[in-house]
Order: C-alpha cells, then sequence, then structure tokens
C-alpha cells in the first residue's frame, strides 16, 4: 500500500504525539496505590465489551465486540491490549447522483492501552473492509481515551481519532470517512 506523502506527515505528527502521551500518562499514573487494591482492580476489570460505534472506522454505524488482554502488572497503571470486531454500515456520498450506494463494513483494530482504574490512553492500527458496489480495505492509525468506571463496570465510553491512509487521498468506494468517533456500550 503506497501512502502519500501529505498522510506521511500526519502519520509521524500521530506517532509522535502517542509517544509522548504515553510516556507522560505512564509517568503520572497512580502514584502512591495501595498494590493489594491494584490487584482486585486487575482482576474485576471487564474483559469483553459490546458497543455501538458511531461515526469512526469508516462506518456511519457499526456494533463491536471489543476483548481486552492484560499485559501490565505495574501498580502505577493499568495496560492491555485490545482487539476488536465489528459489522456496520456506510453510504457513498456523490454531490452528482440522486442513488447512493450502501456499503457493509467490518471494522476491526489492535490497541494498546495505558492507564488509570477509569480512563485509559488507547493508539493503536485499525482497518476496515468495505463490501458493496467496490470493495475496499482501509486502514489507519488511531488514538483515544476509553472510559470504563469500575463504579459502574456495565458502562463503557470511548471517543477517539483516527486517520485514514489512502492514496492519492480519495477512495475508489467514494464513502464517508469520519476522522473521530465514539462508542458507547456494555461491559462484563
Amino acid at each position: 500500500m503506497h501512502i502519500s506523502a501529505q498522510n506521511r506527515k500526519y502519520v509521524l505528527v500521530w506517532t509522535a504525539l502517542l509517544f509522548i502521551g504515553s510516556a507522560n500518562y505512564g509517568a503520572n499514573a497512580q502514584k502512591g496505590v495501595n498494590p493489594t487494591e491494584y490487584t482486585t482492580n486487575i482482576n474485576t476489570y471487564p474483559k469483553n465489551h459490546i458497543y455501538l460505534n458511531l461515526l469512526g472506522d469508516a462506518s456511519v454505524f457499526s456494533l463491536n465486540y471489543d476483548r481486552v488482554w492484560m499485559v501490565g502488572d505495574s501498580k502505577e497503571a493499568i495496560q492491555f491490549l485490545s482487539t476488536k470486531i465489528g459489522l456496520g454500515y456506510n453510504v457513498e456520498f456523490s454531490v452528482f447522483s440522486d442513488y447512493a450506494e450502501t456499503y457493509t463494513t467490518i471494522p476491526h483494530h489492535l490497541t494498546y492501552n495505558i492507564g488509570g482504574e477509569n480512563s485509559q490512553f488507547e493508539f493503536g492500527l485499525g482497518g476496515t473492509f468495505l463490501f458493496g458496489h467496490v470493495s475496499e480495505y482501509i486502514v489507519y492509525p488511531m488514538m483515544g481515551l476509553r472510559l470504563i468506571p469500575l463504579k459502574h463496570p456495565h458502562f463503557n465510553f470511548r471517543l477517539y481519532g483516527q486517520l485514514a491512509t489512502v492514496q492519492g487521498n480519495q477512495y475508489k468506494s467514494g464513502i464517508l470517512f469520519f476522522p473521530f468517533g465514539t462508542s458507547l456500550g456494555v461491559s462484563f
């Protein structure tokens, strides 16, 4: 896949922000936490999430399943990998057409998450398969904020941004691609 010069600049800026943000967040996360309390939080942290996604992941909306895999046992921060798969919908945008082509989307991602009990900084790589009049695969770096309050462990919320890397800044499908998204769902 060829990434345009303009998109390469965006990818470099996002990468720098990710490293700065994760280093800063990791250095300041939960100083002075009781080790027994932290272990309890890791053991009770919800591992499965189902949510409705609006506007992100090259979809107007999608229903997703997300699974987290704990990777850190630090007293200072919760660290985990997140994998997601979903099924969604998008539409072709054309000013000159009276008929809009619809697309089925299959968004997915792999992200690294670091943070405290209630919120985590998230960054990684996502992609979406598009099936419709034209089939296409879009890949994008992403970063965001994930909120899963332990006092209400059945609720989750995500707000994230992404940058599509596409040749010539055009999509074969002509779909609507939003550089941000939000998710709301349940955890168990």
